[in-house]
């Protein structure tokens, strides 16, 4: 008899990726939502978590909440939402953009394209 001692082969790995998205100042009173949607190729029989930076492209630290954190995407589900919550700054401004990148994946593979625009909508 002859053992195996190969490393078993890659598993079939969804793909995670994000789509961009948009939020008025103000639409929900001082914090408004900016809701990303992290989709999967396929659902998997696990968890997934999916680790993400905010960076501030055009954006002030003061103009949201965000940073870097995680999301999970529950077994047997293709979606989550990832939030950043906007600030209602009162000054007249032109419209800011932030930037969503996707770091890591536990259980997926990010796919190529990993970042997301969120677009902050002036209401002053």
């Amino acid at each position: 008899n002859v053992a195996d001692n190969d490393d078993p082969p890659a598993q079939d790995l969804p793909e995670v990726s994000i789509s961009d998205a948009s939020a008025v100042e103000g639409e929900h009173g001082y914090l408004s939502p900016m809701e990303f949607t992290i989709t999967l190729s396929k659902a998997s029989d696990e968890d997934i978590t999916v680790y993400y930076r905010v960076h501030l492209d055009e954006t002030k630290p003061s103009d949201h909440h965000g940073g870097s954190s995680r999301v999970t995407i529950y077994a047997g589900r293709t979606q989550a939402t990832l939030v950043v919550l906007v600030v209602d700054d009162k000054q007249r401004e032109n419209d800011e953009t932030l930037i969503v990148e996707l770091t890591e994946a536990d259980g997926a593979v990010i796919a190529a394209d990993n970042t997301a625009t969120g677009t902050i909508v002036d209401d002053d």
